[in-house]
């Protein structure tokens, strides 16, 4: 197959999945939209994405000022499993009875082919829209269990900036949370899998037997080592001169921990007992502490990091966990 009837077989198919949401949003407004009185007081979206490119969906809706008997909805070909206010489906027209002026709506349902590979990196993007605009939208995705947000270039990975980043162990979630959000809006994030980081490893291995390598390297040691002599000097001086701004700035560089999950500030506690600032700490050692599995320290930290309040740095055929930042409580 040539490069052009795989990009163009690539497009087919990004189009295709592309159209099927775009469906299903669109009939999924007309629903909500049937009664004028109606008001979407909150929606929450939660998407489960999956390591086959699937993904697995909740939809949480509370209206009030009901008048209609019935909540209709048409769900595109491709939903399977459908569950609607805890009642199995066979079928993707729903029709939900409503006999109430302020009701609770349930969904959930799986579709697959919604995450795309593109350079570098997974790709998923969606467009919400609902005609009446929610007086409160939370839309949370989970990355499937060990994947990370792509960080490989500068293009922004994820649009528009995310409410949270957080971890329940073994997945990082996006979370975007919104009072009387402006709709449409499209929501786009690029990630990576496992397999992208063992690969970018085996160029590492190839690059590091390169004599232009070894020389660039060289040539970076030699900087940093002037640079790190010169800030030395420069931060020697500013104390002597400037105490209270140096203070100021150390403080600037203190996480609120209301920032953090309850697993991330697990973590960062035992690294602070440990003094992991000046005694960068062996990733393994940190399971063995905190009798959790390597999947699951590698999900927390790898959100750490993102955050930059870790730094990691390879050590053998693990890694040593470096504490950058403190964190500290909310005045």
């Amino acid at each position: 197959m040539t490069v052009q009837n795989y990009q163009a077989k690539n497009m087919l198919k990004i189009g295709k999945t592309a159209l099927l949401m775009l469906l299903f949003i669109t009939i999924f407004a007309l629903a909500i939209a049937r009664s004028s009185a109606l008001v979407s007081r909150e929606i929450t979206i939660v998407d489960r994405l999956q390591e086959d490119q699937s993904m697995s969906e909740s939809v949480a809706i509370l209206i009030s000022n009901n008048t209609d008997k019935v909540f209709g909805i048409t769900l595109p070909d491709i939903a399977r499993n459908i569950v609607a206010n805890g009642q199995n489906m066979t079928q993707n027209n729903i029709n939900i009875s409503l006999n109430c002026t302020n009701c609770d709506i349930k969904l959930s349902y799986e579709m697959d082919n919604v995450v795309n590979w593109e350079t570098n990196g997974y790709v998923f993007y969606r467009t919400l829209h609902f005609p009446n605009n929610p007086e409160s939208l939370r839309y949370v995705i989970y990355l499937p269990s060990g994947y990370t947000v792509n960080s490989t270039n500068a293009t922004p990975m994820i649009v528009p900036n995310p409410t949270d980043i957080l971890t329940d162990g073994s997945h990082i979630m996006i979370e975007w949370a919104e009072k009387n959000p402006q709709l449409p809006k499209q929501y786009y994030i690029k990630f990576q899998g496992p397999e992208s980081v063992e690969a970018a490893k085996g160029l590492l291995a190839e690059d590091i037997g390169n004599p232009i390598f070894i020389l660039i390297c060289l040539a970076i040691i030699i900087i940093g080592g002037v640079l790190g002599y010169y800030i030395r000097h420069r931060t020697i001086k500013m104390i002597k001169e400037k105490p209270a701004k140096i203070v100021k700035q150390i403080i600037q560089h203190v996480i609120p921990s209301s920032l953090l999950s309850p697993d991330e500030k697990t973590i960062l506690s035992l690294l602070k007992k440990k003094d992991a600032k000046n005694n960068p700490v062996n990733q393994k050692e940190i399971g063995k502490e905190l009798n959790w599995s390597k999947s699951k320290v590698s999900a927390v930290l790898s959100n750490l990091y993102y955050k930059k309040i870790i730094d990691r740095e390879k050590f053998g055929r693990n890694y040593k966990v470096k504490l950058i930042k403190d964190v500290g409580e909310e005045q």
